[in-house]
């Protein structure tokens, strides 16, 4: 990793004049196993590190990983502004039906750290699809189901333990 980071440090200092954009695509072959998204290789790699994700192969179809034995969609957004209830994240279609679970990966822009919510199963979240196709899972429906999960093992174990 040190090295990598090396390199990025030097390519840096040699791309200074360009845009974010133009850095970006020029540090994108370092990153060669991650999908190129703004902010997709930030989830996956905090989903690999933080949570013990084996990563997918590259281009493998509507999932990232693996997290105990679970394909899992990695969704990463960048949080500029106060969460509300039209802060969602959308599958495309084609990716749709491939991955049990979703993680969704929080990045402020705040200089906070990152955070997720899930892994959660797909099969328990509620979605909408748009006008486009998407299927759009919104912020407060995954906080609503992940919350009564906890209250339902929280119940569990007060009555068997």
């Amino acid at each position: 990793m040190e090295s990598c980071l090396t390199d990025i440090i030097k390519l840096c200092e040699v791309e200074k004049e360009k845009s974010r954009l133009q850095l970006f695509i020029a540090l994108a072959p370092l990153f060669k196993d991650y999908d190129l998204s703004v902010c997709g290789p930030i989830g996956e790699a905090y989903a690999e590190e933080i949570l013990g994700m084996i990563k997918a192969p590259k281009l493998t179809k509507g999932y990232d990983g693996i997290i105990s034995d679970r394909k899992v969609q990695v969704k990463a957004k960048v949080l500029n502004r106060q969460l509300n209830s039209g802060f969602y994240v959308a599958i495309n279609p084609s990716n749709f039906g491939f991955a049990d679970d979703l993680l969704v990966v929080v990045i402020p822009v705040d200089g906070t750290k990152p955070y997720h919510i899930g892994p959660i199963a797909f099969d328990l979240l509620q979605y909408k699809i748009d006008c486009r196709g998407l299927y759009r899972y919104y912020y407060n429906h995954i906080l609503e189901t992940v919350q009564r999960i906890e209250l339902a093992q929280k119940k569990y174990y007060e009555n068997y333990f």
